[in-house]
């Protein structure tokens, strides 16, 4: 298994919670430097082009059992790292620049790839750090 790094701007956004597919994922408008890395590594996804640039979409799921014991696998969410490489609970967001690190492994039918972790390269801190930068006058709760 190796790991690649990908950099583009978000589409669409689901890591901080499962989507309708039972996933986390994220839509990625892949910059044009890494597509060719895209396509020679071989990942078995399709890349759509947009009017934005051409687009990949790259998952995890939250479980997965494995054939040859039958033990459930927990994976949990993917990573999201901010600037400074600290975890943090930030929201990844349409239209925001991020990289991010899949784990591209063998399969039966060819090269299978997983979303690891998401790096928000301009932004730092919490969510709650976050809220109050945006809003220093915010007198309501806090979560």
């Amino acid at each position: 298994m190796e790991n690649l790094f990908f950099r583009g701007i978000v589409d669409f956004s689901s890591v901080n919670k499962i989507d309708t597919y039972g996933k986390y994922s994220l839509s990625l408008v892949i910059a044009k430097d890494d597509v060719a890395k895209y396509q020679s590594a071989g990942i078995q996804g399709t890349i759509t082009g947009t009017d934005a640039g051409p687009r990949v979409v790259f998952s995890r799921v939250p479980t997965r059992v494995n054939k040859k014991t039958g033990e459930l696998l927990q994976f949990g969410p993917p990573k999201v790292i901010d600037k400074n490489g600290a975890e943090t609970d930030l929201f990844v967001m349409k239209g925001e620049e991020v990289i991010v690190k899949v784990a591209v492994y063998d399969t039966i039918k060819g090269k299978g790839c997983t979303l690891e972790s998401v790096m928000l390269p301009n932004k730092e801190g919490t969510f709650k750090d976050q809220e109050l930068k945006h809003d220093p006058q915010y007198t309501g709760p806090r979560f």
